[in-house]
């Protein structure tokens, strides 16, 4: 398997290689490296299972405490945590990692220089947005501004459903009302484009935060991507 994973790392810089066709935007549930608890770390995160799945060139953009609101929230005072910030700068073509990098680097993704605009995204957020006090309406709303940022480039857009939240207990959260109301949203405004990230989840699927999904909950995400992916 690293032999594997080396292989298909190596390709992506290969003179000539083909460039970045699928973006994974998100929250922490996307980003991937950070947990702890992750079997084979990176390679453990759903955006990096689709991209071992599939030909084209996978890219992670997802950064923790992030929402698709318009919060004008920084972490440590400089990294963007609004994802239209990072959406705007892949569709004008510039890698949003690239300002924070190190050694060619930043959160454990490599930047890529020139940086191909995506064929297509997948927007992954909602969680946050939730915490950060944003009604299900407004979360759409930001939703379809971005979106219409992407579809003006030629891209395709598809949307995750907010995952569910649990209790200690493995009962679901006091927010599964807003999560579903949400998530009805989604559904109804994009039926053929959204991905189901709530649906098929249960507390097994999450770790004792009930917010933070394990190895196989990614696992489950990455399918349900892959599945909408599928022509």
């Amino acid at each position: 398997m690293k032999k594997l994973l080396l292989i298909c790392a190596l390709s992506l810089f290969l003179p000539g290689a083909a460039r970045a066709t699928i973006v994974c935007n998100g929250d922490s549930n996307t980003q991937s490296g950070w947990q702890s608890w992750y079997p084979n770390g990176r390679a453990d995160g759903w955006c990096e299972r689709v991209g071992m799945a599939r030909s084209e060139l996978v890219i992670n953009r997802g950064v923790g405490a992030s929402s698709i609101s318009d919060t004008g929230f920084y972490w440590g005072g400089n990294l963007s945590l609004w994802g239209g910030y990072y959406v705007d700068l892949e569709v004008a073509g510039t890698d949003p990692f690239a300002a924070f990098a190190t050694d060619g680097f930043f959160l454990q993704q490599p930047i890529y220089s020139p940086f191909a605009v995506p064929d297509v995204f997948v927007f992954a957020w909602g969680t946050n947005d939730i915490t950060y006090g944003y009604t299900p309406r407004q979360i759409i709303t930001a939703y379809k501004k971005y979106r219409q940022h992407v579809i003006a480039t030629g891209a395709t857009v598809y949307i995750a459903t907010t995952p569910p939240q649990f209790n200690a207990d493995g009962t679901l959260s006091a927010k599964d009302e807003l999560i579903r109301d949400l998530n009805q949203r989604i559904r109804g405004n994009w039926p053929q484009r959204y991905v189901e990230f709530y649906v098929g989840f249960t507390a097994d699927d999450f770790t004792a935060d009930g917010i933070h999904v394990t190895a196989a909950g990614q696992a489950k995400r990455a399918q349900a991507v892959l599945d909408a992916l599928a022509p």
